[in-house]
Parts: structure tokens; C-alpha cells; sequence
């Protein structure tokens, strides 16, 4: 290597984010007793007209399961380390050879949905030729917890690991 035609690089960083507010919104706004989310055509006579708002449930009614956003009390900031390493080798007065490595590894990114649906196979949903393969409530059954009425239905910001090497 003492030619001088080899060139060595590299390089590792920390890179931490604050707590997404979208989070912190999440559980704050929605409440422990979260958003019930319903569609209503404009012709239909439950639909609002300006300026007034839909009605509350009556008493005694039963409501829809709901999702709750909570936030979890172990909730850390995000975090990653990224590292790399290149090597370059100069061939001739205008050509060089690199090779170059990048890993990047993330924890505490993205949601963590802990009651989802068991997923479609991709053969099912490519042969259905874009039909509904299932109801919403026969996705509900193959959730670890199925959805009550009146009930709720927890989602959590959990410790989640990414890695990637380029």
C-alpha cells in the first residue's frame, strides 16, 4: 500500500430522533376510550347537514369495538447507528476501482400493531380477481384478541429492530 494509489474511508454515527409526536398525539388526543370511525353516503338521512354534527349514541346503545392508541410506558426516542467502510484503489491516471459498505441499524422506528389480523396469502388476493376476499369481521376473528362490542382493542409503540446492510 505505500504507492499511494489506495485510498481507506470509513466513518460511524449515532443519530437519535425526540419521541414522535405523532405518537404522543395518538394516545393523548383519541383518549382511553378512542374514535369510533363510521362512513355515511351524503344521501343518507344520518348524514350531517351544516353546521350541525353527527349525534352521540344513544344510552344503552352498543358500540362499535375501537382501536385505542396508547402510549406505551416504556415509549424511548428513536435511535440508529450507521457505519461504513470503502476502500479505493487507484487503476490508471483516470480510472479507480471502489468498493464500498454501508450498515445501518435502527431500533425504536415505526408501530407495532400487537392485535392485528393474521395476513391474506398473496395467492389468495391475486386469485380473488380484485373481489373482497374476507369482511372485516371475519379478519376480527383471526385477531389474538377478537373485538367485543363496547370493547377496545389495544395498539402499542413497542421495541421494534431494523438492520440494513447496502
Amino acid at each position: 500500500m505505500g504507492d499511494q494509489k489506495w485510498s481507506v474511508r470509513g466513518g460511524l454515527g449515532a443519530f437519535t430522533q425526540q419521541n414522535p409526536i405523532f405518537t404522543i398525539l395518538k394516545g393523548a388526543v383519541q383518549g382511553r376510550y378512542g374514535i369510533v370511525q363510521l362512513s355515511l353516503p351524503a344521501g343518507d338521512p344520518n348524514f350531517p347537514v351544516f353546521p350541525n354534527a353527527l349525534p352521540g349514541f344513544p344510552p344503552g346503545a352498543v358500540l362499535p369495538a375501537r382501536n385505542i392508541q396508547e402510549i406505551s410506558p416504556d415509549l424511548e426516542n428513536e435511535r440508529g447507528w450507521q457505519y461504513s467502510l470503502g476502500f479505493q484503489r487507484q487503476l490508471g491516471k483516470r480510472s479507480s476501482l471502489t468498493v464500498d459498505a454501508n450498515v445501518n441499524r435502527a431500533t425504536k422506528h415505526g408501530f407495532l400493531d400487537v392485535n392485528q389480523p393474521a395476513p391474506i396469502p398473496t395467492d389468495v388476493i391475486n386469485g380473488a380477481g380484485g373481489k373482497v376476499v374476507r369482511s372485516v369481521a371475519q379478519a376480527d376473528l383471526t385477531r389474538p384478541t377478537p373485538p367485543t362490542p363496547n370493547g377496545f382493542r389495544r395498539n402499542s409503540s413497542t421495541p421494534r429492530f431494523a438492520c440494513a446492510l447496502y
